[in-house]
């Protein structure tokens, strides 16, 4: 990949204002890596180094040394920068499409839209009639219980004991004694 660079543009380039000393031995090799990790699949095709393992024999190097760069914290980082450089000039393109595609109908584009400006949460959204449920444990009714006066306690107690033997007797696979189980 030495003999064939691939072109990136200047704006993209790897030696950013926040780059500390190189922390490999073969730097230049580093650089070129942290360049092709931020190339698109069709880019790495028309350079003919499409895997890792591609990068590894073309620069005499093994999957394991790269591995250990990937593994260097400012690797992600300088990727990243990579990325956000390239996306950025792209980014008004980008929402203008998803628009025409919202305005077409599309609801995913719709949904990606009021996500982007209004700030739509769609894992939020109640599906259908839904509502709300809560969850208790025993011991959230023991503690509610609790709160009550001394003779509502019992009351409630006792309905639970009689809703646990029902319940009980129409399932009939409980092996466990009942006594303790909802008392004050």
């Amino acid at each position: 990949m030495q003999q064939n660079q691939p072109k990136i543009p200047a704006a993209v380039s790897p030696y950013v204002a926040s780059r500390k000393a190189c922390p490999v031995r073969q730097e230049a090799l580093y650089e070129e890596f942290i360049l092709w990790s931020a190339m698109t699949t069709p880019q790495r095709r028309q350079e003919g180094v499409e895997t890792q393992k591609d990068f590894a024999l073309r620069n005499g190097l093994s999957e394991r040394t790269l591995n250990r760069w990937r593994g260097i914290p400012a690797y992600k980082v300088r990727v990243r920068e990579i990325w956000d450089r390239w996306a950025f000039g792209k980014t008004s393109n980008v929402i203008h499409a998803i628009y025409m595609s919202a305005m077409k109908g599309n609801a995913q584009s719709q949904s990606l839209w009021m996500q982007l400006f209004y700030g739509f949460d769609p894992r939020s959204k109640k599906k259908g009639n839904e509502e709300k449920t809560v969850e208790f444990t025993v011991n959230d009714v023991r503690f509610l219980i609790e709160q009550l006066p001394a003779d509502r306690k019992q009351t409630y107690y006792g309905f639970l004991r009689d809703l646990y033997h029902e319940v009980d007797q129409v399932t009939e696979f409980r092996d466990v004694e009942i006594t303790e189980e909802f008392s004050p």
